[in-house]
């Protein structure tokens, strides 16, 4: 303590400023990982819940080429006209669903994307068959041959089932440990408060001590 006082006011005021720059600069980096691990967490939720929108939107548009051409079969009379029409819009509407996918797979990050990479794998051939009993079907619209369209579609009945449950477990994929990932960054809020306070108590303690001492 004698050396304190043998300090001058211009000495001990920066020996104080020395001190806070010191304390503070240190808050400010356990607070800045702190706050980079929460907007890791944040940003792998809000990845995730974007992916599964364009998984929500794949299953739609599997949806509606299986209804569509369904309908039109079921229907009490053949429209070729239409069936022509739908023939050249079904390959954008497949192409549209396999963008969809590979959307949701380009907004994750490195660990949910390889996850999510080897689901679609196993899925890409069910689209495949999908698509191709669709089309198959509506080609014989087409050609106005009703009966066998209808006899088709027990088999477009099972690939649509078939997709629709894969496509499920794809976003199972991205959202079965969504929970899990809310709980720690709940945890991680609840840290970063208090590692937050505490610095704030040991930075004014510090100061507070330094003075006392000084003065």
């Amino acid at each position: 303590m004698g050396l304190l006082k043998n300090l001058s006011i211009g000495e001990k005021f920066s020996l104080i400023a020395f001190t806070v720059i010191v304390v503070a600069g240190s808050v400010v980096i356990v607070m800045t990982k702190e706050l980079s691990k929460l907007r890791a967490s944040s940003d792998r939720g809000w990845q995730r819940f974007a992916a599964s929108q364009q998984i929500t939107l794949a299953s739609h548009l599997r949806d509606m080429l299986g209804t569509t051409v369904s309908q039109a079969v079921n229907a009490l009379q053949v429209d070729t006209l239409a069936a022509q029409k739908r023939q050249g819009e079904i390959p954008t509407q497949v192409t549209q669903l396999r963008s969809a996918l590979e959307r949701g797979k380009l907004l994750l990050n490195a660990v949910d994307r390889e996850h999510f990479t080897r689901a679609i794998e196993k899925i890409l051939p069910q689209i495949d068959a999908y698509t191709a009993t669709v089309s198959e079907l509506n080609s014989l619209l087409v050609a106005n041959q009703q009966t066998k369209a209808q006899a088709l579609l027990p088999r477009l009945t099972e690939d649509f089932n078939q997709l629709g449950a894969s496509m499920k477990a794809l976003e199972e994929t991205i959202t079965d440990n969504t929970t899990a990932l809310r709980e720690i960054a709940m945890r991680d809020v609840i840290t970063t408060q208090w590692i937050f306070t505490l610095a704030v108590v040991i930075a004014v303690s510090t100061v507070l001590v330094l003075l006392f001492f000084i003065a």
